[in-house]
């Protein structure tokens, strides 16, 4: 009787479980165990050629140059191990734990640490050559490239730094924590946000190229192959991104994920349809405004991730030109516009749990240069409540605020034409 063909060669038994990922050199396979050992196996037998105990888990995945294996340990140190006799060669002790993954190049050891700093050692004797504060605690392994080192933090940045001195290249801000580690193919840098998105910046500029949005935050580590960005999402999905479309899709002006796109209130044959009660003035100054507008095409695209975006660096935009937009006077004392909003661009997404939880936000995209934001405001959740209903009367107006005059005068006019649409024939008072 022939014996089963399994496809198992062997399995090695730890003390703890293994989260650390291998690294395979010369016949031996290196790896870490929260038993707090590091563990070198033969590749063939599976038998266990020495371990090397530490003081805490090991969640750090090993990296090996010229005969020395280096990782991190909760032990809050980084370790460098002589890789034939498992013996300790030098140690470097952090303020905190070390869970990010070691890089090896020209000499130099690389780790960010989660005591808010990424460090620079010299390889023989665990000296420090530089370090580097950033705003937050680092997970994201570094990636090496052309004398740069790229690494993401908690804070919500992607740094690039020059690998010889430590000295910041760019860095560039996401929604949230950035726990991905980066991948550097083609001058292009990608790594995922717990934003819920892919990034593709360009190496040089620190310049966003395209984003990709997911259902639910990136911490997954991307893999590039043959024009392909591969990536998984909390949101139970692996995700396979053609690089070639998605830039077209930029350079189109094209979001590469839309969320909403509509038609704006706007163009010459809608303004000529608008009802006999639209006030002839509104007419005229919208159809003279359209044709001043720098756009081809007067699609825009409601954006909810421009939105929290907005929210997340609301004190960097306080330069962003705003304008009061308030309803028409001979209808003021009768409705308001938060109907007209939600009708035009429905209803936006909930940030209750940010700072200014009574307001909601609009991020309206025209192209990739031009775009803004309706505030609306609400002074309490009673408010709130009737914000549709015609018998309250509600005092309520609206902030508009864009990186160029044309938007905010469109969009206000858009949402007095659209109002006095709704409510001039309810009222006489029209002038």
């Amino acid at each position: 009787m022939t014996k089963e063909k399994t496809p198992l060669k062997w399995k090695f038994k730890t003390g703890d479980t293994v989260i650390s990922s291998p690294t395979v050199s010369d016949g031996v396979i290196y790896f870490g165990s929260e038993d707090n050992h590091l563990y070198a196996i033969d590749i063939k037998t599976g038998k266990e050629k020495w371990k090397f105990e530490t003081g805490d888990s090991i969640s750090s995945s090993p990296a090996i140059s010229d005969g020395v294996v280096y990782f991190g340990n909760l032990d809050n140190h980084l370790y460098a191990i002589d890789i034939k006799t498992g013996e300790e060669k030098w140690k470097f002790e952090t303020a905190y734990e070390n869970t990010s993954s070691p890089a090896v190049s020209d000499g130099v050891v690389y780790l960010g640490s989660r005591d808010g700093y990424f460090y620079a050692l010299d390889n023989n004797t665990g000296e420090e050559k530089w370090k580097f504060e950033d705003g937050g605690s680092i997970s994201s392994s570094p990636a090496i490239s052309d004398g740069v080192v790229y690494f993401g933090s908690e804070d919500k940045h992607c740094y690039a730094l020059d690998a010889k001195t430590g000295k910041e290249k760019w860095k560039f801000e996401t929604g949230r924590g950035v726990y991905s580690s980066p991948a550097v193919v083609g001058g292009v840098v990608y790594f995922g946000s717990i934003d819920n998105h892919l990034y593709a910046i360009d190496i040089k500029t620190g310049k966003e190229k395209w984003k990709f949005e997911t259902g639910d935050p990136v911490p997954s580590s991307p893999a590039v192959s043959d024009g392909v960005v591969y990536f998984g999402s909390r949101d139970n999905h692996l995700y396979a991104v053609d690089i070639q479309i998605a830039e077209n899709a930029i350079l189109k002006n094209e979001p590469i994920k839309k969320i909403k796109s509509e038609k704006i209130l706007g163009s010459n044959e809608m303004v000529r349809k608008l009802d006999q009660n639209v006030p002839v003035n509104f007419k005229k100054d919208l159809d003279e405004l359209i044709s001043k507008f720098p756009s081809e095409s007067l699609t825009y695209t409601v954006n909810d991730q421009l939105t929290i975006d907005y929210w997340s660096s609301y004190y960097h935009m306080g330069d962003i030109p705003e304008i009061e937009v308030k309803m028409p006077e001979s209808l003021s004392d009768k409705v308001s516009f938060p109907s007209i909003v939600e009708d035009l661009f429905g209803d936006p997404v909930n940030i209750d749990d940010l700072e200014y939880h009574h307001d909601r936000v609009y991020g309206i995209s025209i192209n990739e240069k031009i775009f803004g934001f309706i505030i609306r405001h609400a002074s309490d959740d009673e408010i709130q409540a009737y914000l549709d209903d015609d018998e309250y009367v509600i005092k309520e107006q609206l902030i508009l605020k864009s990186n160029h005059e044309y938007f905010i005068e469109l969009i206000s006019l858009a949402l007095k034409v659209e109002f006095c649409k709704k409510y001039g024939k309810k009222h006489n008072k029209m002038t």
